[in-house]
């Protein structure tokens, strides 16, 4: 394992040592912990972003229409209720 020299405020390692042993653990060994939180972070996002790509590429959707170029059949695949008719029954609503 190779050794690295970290260049630190005093008052930051006095923190990380006092938060490394109320942890019961060692300097070195959160700032390992922490680095390969970071790498392991990055990685995951970096395949969740080339997840998103594959789906974008191999999705049959439309991109480039604004909604209001889409008619409301077309969107939601059929008018909803076919011939409504109003009853001329209102309800009234209370104030209140």
């Amino acid at each position: 394992m190779a050794n690295v020299t970290l260049a630190i405020d005093d008052r930051l390692l006095k923190a990380a040592r006092a938060h490394a042993k109320r942890h019961g653990t060692t300097l070195n060994a959160l700032i390992r912990q922490r680095l390969m939180q970071v790498i392991d972070e990055e990685a995951r996002r970096e395949e969740a972003r080339r997840g998103l790509i594959a789906l974008m590429e191999s999705s049959e959707g439309v991109l480039g229409r604004s909604i209001g170029e889409i008619d409301r059949d077309e969107m939601y695949g059929g008018p909803l209720l076919s011939r409504h008719k109003h009853t001329g029954v209102r309800r009234s609503r209370s104030k209140g």
